[in-house]
């Protein structure tokens, strides 16, 4: 194989995969800096809960679809089988969305912003499962470069539409086409380099696709809701204006956790199923502590900045009105700490081909999360909405640490 499509190594992998993420996640906050610079704190409240809405169906069809392809070292499948039932099981997930929005109890425009996000979602869908190739390949410099131009594509187009237009919704459509020309000027010819990109649609091997990948779906869309919890709640027992507050917040939060958890994810996914599925449990546990040690570390600077910075932070991003709400995101922030720890065990199951014992976990922390949202918003309101996602997050790494170790240890016994 040819110098431009030889794998790179892990240090460039995860450079390109952090600066891919980074770059993306600075361009999906900057989205709501200008809708909330541009708009109102209301505009932020219906675009996040539009986002929160889909955000359970579109992972659950997702279903880590590129890690499950990437980490596929027996099953015999092509990448064509992936990108057929890819096409099949995302226009399902469009299907859904388009019967469920007009039902809900949502106002016109927020209804049009549901829509017009699903059909990005099916775009962003498909780049993603080129992303398993990339990751199969090790070359996740061409994951970061599509990240950067879709990211830097969308934030131009949005924010011109929104300025000139004053229409939310006009501009979130700006963003679905510009989701689009990445997948089809980028994406598909890099993947095109290495594998046929022809679909191929076979009951057979959608059955085998479906069998592997429905806990990982089920899993995905539990874990989902439990991420979003605090948010339904939030919605429910106050306003719009405050949703909005709520939602800039604790976007600083998922944008500082995506870009390292994806860029780990991406770069170490192959090298972790190689290791496990080869019985190296000893080199797999040892590059799991390491990029577990790394993850904490990440959190508590995230921590200290949030400390320091925070109402700096948030003035300079959104404005002063923003800014009374610092301890809101410093509360958040501890999440951090056990959410890249938490990315990294999920990795790990996933390199695994631990999949079936997932939706249990998530299932298992929806009902903690639903708990504690029921018990600590009502009483303490936003500040226990905060509360309640940190420990969530706790739980989360508690219950993920003890099985994971539980398994590895009983696998490498039965090698002795």
């Amino acid at each position: 194989m040819g110098h431009t499509t030889g794998p790179l190594s892990l240090k460039k992998n995860f450079s390109w995969g952090f600066l891919g993420n980074i770059i993306y996640a600075l361009t999906q906050s900057i989205l709501l800096i200008v809708i909330a610079r541009l708009a109102s704190p209301e505009s932020v409240g219906k675009y996040t809960l539009a986002l929160a809405v889909i955000a359970p169906i579109y992972m659950f069809v997702r279903m880590q679809l590129n890690y499950v392809y990437a980490s596929d070292l027996s099953s015999g499948l092509s990448f064509s089988d992936y990108f057929g039932f890819r096409i099949i099981s995302s226009l399902l997930m469009i299907g859904v969305i388009f019967l469920i929005a007009p039902a809900i109890s949502f106002d016109k425009e927020t209804a049009y912003l549901i829509v017009i996000l699903s059909i990005s979602r099916y775009f962003e869908s498909l780049s993603d499962i080129t992303y398993g190739e990339m990751q199969k390949q090790e070359r996740i410099d061409k994951v970061g470069i599509s990240k950067i131009l879709r990211g830097l594509l969308t934030i131009i187009i949005f924010t011109i539409i929104l300025m000139l237009s004053n229409n939310l919704v006009l501009a979130t459509l700006g963003l679905a086409v510009c989701w689009f020309f990445t997948f089809i000027i980028y994406d598909l010819p890099n993947t095109r380099a290495y594998v046929s990109i022809k679909p191929i649609v076979k009951l057979n091997h959608i059955k085998t696709i479906v069998i592997m990948a429905i806990p990982l779906a089920i899993y995905q869309l539990l874990l989902s809701l439990n991420t979003n919890m605090s948010r339904y709640y939030v919605g429910y027992f106050f306003t719009e204006t405050e949703l909005g507050y709520f939602g800039a917040v604790s976007y600083i939060v998922i944008a500082s956790v995506n870009p390292i958890s994806n860029a780990l994810s991406q770069s170490m996914i192959s090298k972790m199923s190689k290791s496990y599925y080869n019985k190296k449990y000893k080199k797999f546990k040892s590059l799991l502590f390491k990029v577990l040690m790394f993850a904490v570390l990440t959190g508590l600077i995230g921590v200290l900045g949030v400390f320091i910075f925070g109402e700096f932070l948030l003035t300079i991003l959104f404005g002063e009105d923003y800014a009374s709400y610092s301890n809101i995101l410093f509360i958040m922030m501890f999440s951090t700490i056990f959410l890249f720890s938490n990315s990294v065990l999920a990795l790990a199951l996933t390199s695994m081909r631990e999949f079936k014992i997932q939706p249990i976990l998530g299932l298992i922390w929806l009902i903690k999360s639903v708990l504690l949202c029921s018990i600590l918003i009502p009483i303490f309101g936003l500040e226990g909405a905060a509360l309640s996602v940190v420990l969530s997050s706790f739980f989360q790494l508690i219950i993920r640490l003890v099985f994971l170790f539980y398994r590895i240890n009983k696998d490498a016994r039965k090698e002795c």
